[in-house]
């Protein structure tokens, strides 16, 4: 009898390691994904080019000479995700995962704009210029720029633009590579989408976007654990007691 209720523990602590470590490493899928490659993109006259990369996993925006700013619409038609052959975005996926690489200043910044059904409203976000892959995630409910048109104020968006580069000077002109941007319900969600993608730095859990990108940064403070995490140690923890018990009871015998 205690044979078996020691296998049988021992079974459990397994199970409960697996089920904890798939918790850890299952990425939640996007509720909307914009990869400009395959889905394509347009823009006003004189607010940017794009182009492709190669081997599809990525488009180069770069801003137009004497202009203030840089922007693409997702899809096929500006400012009619519908129309261009794009889903619209429901809105209970309030985070914004942006996979991007760049060398542009700090002083110019990215900005998602929408307008839903009422007013319009912005979200601005700062890059990491140093010319490697990195991701981006912003709360598009928090520290709007206009406070406007609210992003959950209504069920969907269907207006939706990536506002590439902003504060630029008219006389320079500055390119950013988008692999795409996704949309998510939560930061963990965003975060681990993000980390089972790699190929890119991923920001800390809980840090802070600089808004206005004028290079303040976020919040240093260390995020606490996250629930996987501490599963993967507990059930870590009672595996190898019981296995200890195991290896004590052998060598009374």
């Amino acid at each position: 009898m205690k044979k078996k209720l020691i296998a049988f523990s021992v079974i459990a602590a397994l199970l409960i390691s697996m089920l904890s470590m798939s918790s850890v490493f299952a990425a939640e899928e996007p509720v909307w994904i914009w990869r400009p490659a395959e889905d394509g993109y347009v823009t006003d006259d004189g607010m940017g080019t794009g182009e492709d990369a190669e081997d599809g996993s990525y488009t180069t925006f770069t801003t137009v000479e004497g202009t203030v700013e840089g922007y693409f619409y997702p899809g096929s038609a500006g400012g009619n995700l519908t129309a261009g052959g794009m889903d619209p975005i429901d809105t209970i996926a309030t985070i914004a995962l942006v996979k991007y690489r760049t060398t542009v200043p700090s002083s110019v910044n990215a900005q998602f704009a929408w307008h839903n059904g009422s007013a319009h409203d912005f979200k601005s976000f700062r890059y990491t210029g140093d010319g490697e892959w990195h991701f981006a995630i912003a709360d598009l409910t928090t520290d709007t720029d206009s406070g406007a048109g609210p992003w959950t104020d209504a069920a969907s968006i269907n207006w939706f633009r990536f506002d590439f580069a902003n504060n630029i000077a008219a006389d320079q002109t500055y390119s950013v590579d988008v692999a795409y941007i996704a949309l998510f319900e939560s930061e963990e969600d965003a975060q681990a989408y993000a980390e089972a993608d790699g190929g890119a730095v991923v920001p800390a859990p809980g840090e802070d976007e600089d808004q206005d990108g004028d290079g303040s940064g976020g919040t240093e403070e260390p995020a606490p654990p996250q629930t996987g995490d501490v599963s993967v140690i507990v059930a870590v923890a009672a595996a190898a007691l019981v296995l200890t018990m195991l290896l004590k009871k052998k060598l009374a015998a």
